[in-house]
Order: structure tokens, then sequence, then C-alpha cells
């Protein structure tokens, strides 16, 4: 997973991407999940919002399935919302 920065400001957004590909060239499919907070779009690249988070650290996760051959993986990363 790649992020601008591992920490974000209380009230902000940051940009998470997880770059995903299967040697077949299947579809895969993400499902974003976080601890806090909110994920707005899907794909590979979301925004993660942290509008009205306490400061601390969140997890944001990114399980991705290969629905044909049932393959599945996940990426993570931790994100400290700071005052």
């Amino acid at each position: 997973m790649e992020t601008p920065s591992d920490e974000v400001s209380v009230g902000s957004s940051l940009e998470i991407t997880a770059t995903s590909f299967d040697t077949d060239t299947d579809n895969l499919s993400l499902a974003w999940t976080t601890t806090g907070g909110q994920i707005i779009g899907d794909g590979e690249t979301v925004t993660f919002d942290v509008s009205g988070l306490a400061p601390g650290p969140y997890t944001a996760r990114a399980p991705v399935s290969d629905r044909r051959q049932g393959g599945t993986s996940q990426a993570e990363v931790t994100i400290t919302v700071t005052p």
C-alpha cells in the first residue's frame, strides 16, 4: 500500500493506493475496510476520510480476491490521526 504520509490531521483526508495484479489477468475485486473513519471511492485508489475521529492510530485494509480462481490476499496500512 502507498500513502503520501502515515499521519493525517484531525478533520482531514488522505489518499491510499493498493496496487494489485493477477498473472492470469483475471479481474480482481478490492473490498476496503477501516477501523475508523470512512473509505471514499473504490478500486485501487481511495480517500481515507478521518473527519470526526479522535487522534490515534487507525488501520485501512484492502482485501483483494480473484473471483475466478478463488485466490485472496490482503494489504493494510496504519495511519495515525494527529491533533
